[in-house]
């Protein structure tokens, strides 16, 4: 028993399977994380240039604040 859990890195043939199983799982989870900061990034990006345009709209009316932004 003590040698089995000194080789456990060594995999039996079906945890193999199980193990790309939960590589493929990770990996998936990992990919749909990074379109969700890429999606977050967009979203941001468009707050900002609405804050932008809504910031020249003002800047329009009194010069004051544009340097300030």
């Amino acid at each position: 028993m003590q040698l089995r859990s000194q080789k456990k890195p060594m995999l039996k043939p079906g945890q193999c399977r199980e193990q790309g199983r939960a590589d493929r799982f990770r990996q998936g989870h990992l990919i749909t994380m990074e379109q969700d900061i890429e999606v977050g990034k967009m979203k941001c990006l468009l707050r900002l240039s609405q804050a932008e345009s809504e910031s020249r709209d003002h800047a329009q009316n009194d010069h004051h604040n544009s340097s300030d932004l």
